[in-house]
């Protein structure tokens, strides 16, 4: 990223670099690994897009540079997507994946209802 900004890309082009070439690869398969990684881990690749913000727009801060290019956080983003493909999964009663969404009703458990919080689908409403 470094050595394109020496080229004199502008902002928009250097973000679509980082789009394209760097996000995609840290998100790629990102709902089948997202929620193993520690916290230091998902700290280690928000400062990896911190470092390619700061390559793009230098005087801003993170937060600036972030709201300049429309990015979200990486983890929210990563999360998203996970969030996403998991209701995706859950809702489509056919989907290859479905019958391995297994609810733990052993317990009680604050994730007893579904894997993420932004999940709104209730037990009742899953075939078995």
């Amino acid at each position: 990223m470094k050595n394109l900004s020496t080229i004199v890309l502008y902002v928009e082009g250097l973000k679509t670099f980082y789009i394209s070439n760097v996000r995609s690869v840290i998100t790629y398969g990102a709902p089948s690994w997202y929620g193993f990684p520690s916290d230091s881990n998902k700290q280690r690749l928000e400062n990896l897009q911190k470092s390619c913000t700061n390559v793009i727009l230098p005087k801003l801060n993170y937060d600036e540079a972030l709201i300049a290019l429309a990015l979200p956080k990486l983890n929210k983003f990563l999360f998203d997507i996970s969030d996403c493909h998991f209701s995706t999964v859950l809702k489509n009663l056919h989907h290859p994946l479905n019958d391995r969404i297994i609810f733990n009703q052993d317990r009680l458990s604050s994730r007893s209802m579904c894997f993420f919080p932004t999940c709104q689908m209730p037990l009742s409403d899953k075939a078995t």
